[in-house]
């Protein structure tokens, strides 16, 4: 009884480190595609409750007319926006 015990775990062994290293070259392959592909999207999606937008992901100078907080959520810092959004306590 003691045999098939370390056969079977030594085979358990075995077996977990064949799959282990046949699944994880795929993935990081794809892995490394799909970031390749956000880094050179010009455009980013962004859904909003009026519907998705797309937005430029290099975004350089910004001047809003309204959604200030929104922008600031976004990580773009604007360098203009109006009085109203400025005096806003919510922000």
């Amino acid at each position: 009884m003691k045999n098939f015990k370390k056969f079977f775990t030594g085979f358990s062994l075995i077996l977990a480190l064949l799959l282990v290293g046949c699944s994880s070259k795929d993935d990081a392959i794809k892995d490394s595609n799909a970031k390749e592909e956000e880094n050179t999207a010009t455009t980013k999606k962004v859904p909003t409750i009026n519907g998705e937008i797309e937005i430029p992901t290099k975004v350089e100078r910004l001047v809003v007319d309204a959604y200030l907080p929104t922008s600031l959520l976004l990580g773009v810092k604007p360098v203009g926006a109006t009085q109203r959004d400025l005096e806003n306590v919510h922000i």
